[in-house]
């Protein structure tokens, strides 16, 4: 090969890879962070809406949810927490 195809396929494979980080952006923010909010809304909408004992049970729940979202980690704290 000589150097122009060479550099063709260096474009073209950096072109790849690039498509492919786009993507795995966008099924990232489609399948976690589009959840993420909606549930967190969700909870500080009803933690807005009550008092009293129920408010307390709305925060540990947007506490919950803010610690099952840590990478890795999250599901064995709440492991721990909820036993």
């Amino acid at each position: 090969m000589d150097s122009s195809t060479e550099k063709e396929f260096l474009i073209f494979a950096i072109f790849l890879i690039a498509i492919f980080a786009v993507l795995i952006v966008i099924a990232f923010y489609i399948n976690v962070l589009i959840p993420f909010t909606n549930r967190r809304n969700y909870i500080k909408m009803e933690i807005s809406r009550t008092t009293g004992e129920k408010k307390k049970y709305w925060k540990k729940q947007l506490h919950y949810l803010y610690i099952d979202h840590i990478p890795f980690f999250g599901k064995i704290i709440l492991g721990r927490i909820l036993k």
